[in-house]
C-alpha cells in the first residue's frame, strides 16, 4: 500500500466508523477535543492524526488500527474480539434507545461498553445479551 492508498483508506475508514459510533463529526470532534476543521482534515485525508491520537481513536471505537487503515479485522486478537463486543453493545444499546425514545451516540456507546466488559471480567459465564440487560435499571433514566 502506498501513502496515498494508507491516507484515503484511513479517511475513508474513520469516516464510516464515526457515522457508525458518533451521532456527527461534531460530537466525535468534541469527544477528542479537536476542532470540527481538524476532523473534516482527516475525513478528507488532507492530513492524519499523530499516532497516540489513532490508537485513542481506536480505543474509543473498539477496533484496532489495522482495521481503521485497512477496514478489515486482521485475526483474533483482544481489540478484535472487544470490537465483536463493542458491536454487540451498539446493536443492543440502538435497540433500547429506540424502546424508550431517546437518542444515543458515542459517549452512551462507550459507558454501556465499558460497563459489559468490567463486568464480563467479573464473570466470563454472561452473554453480552445478559449483561446489558443487567444494566436496563441504569440505562432507564436516559429517558429523562
Amino acid at each position: 500500500m502506498n501513502r496515498t492508498e494508507f491516507i484515503n483508506n484511513f479517511a475513508n475508514n474513520l469516516k464510516k466508523n464515526i457515522d457508525k459510533h458518533f451521532k456527527t463529526q461534531k460530537e466525535f470532534a468534541d469527544f477528542f477535543n479537536e476542532s470540527t476543521k481538524v476532523i473534516s482534515s482527516w475525513c478528507n485525508g488532507k492530513a492524519l492524526p499523530d499516532l497516540f491520537k489513532i490508537n485513542k481513536i481506536c480505543e474509543s471505537m473498539g477496533i484496532t488500527v489495522d482495521y481503521l487503515i485497512k477496514g478489515e479485522p486482521t485475526g483474533v486478537t483482544s481489540t478484535s474480539i472487544d470490537y465483536i463486543i463493542f458491536d454487540e453493545v451498539v446493536k443492543l444499546t440502538n435497540d433500547f434507545a429506540k424502546e424508550i425514545h431517546v437518542k444515543v451516540g458515542g459517549r452512551q456507546y462507550l459507558a454501556v461498553y465499558e460497563n459489559v466488559v468490567n463486568l464480563k471480567r467479573l464473570n466470563h459465564n454472561l452473554t453480552t445479551k445478559e449483561i446489558f440487560e443487567s444494566l436496563r435499571p441504569t440505562l432507564n433514566t436516559w429517558k429523562k
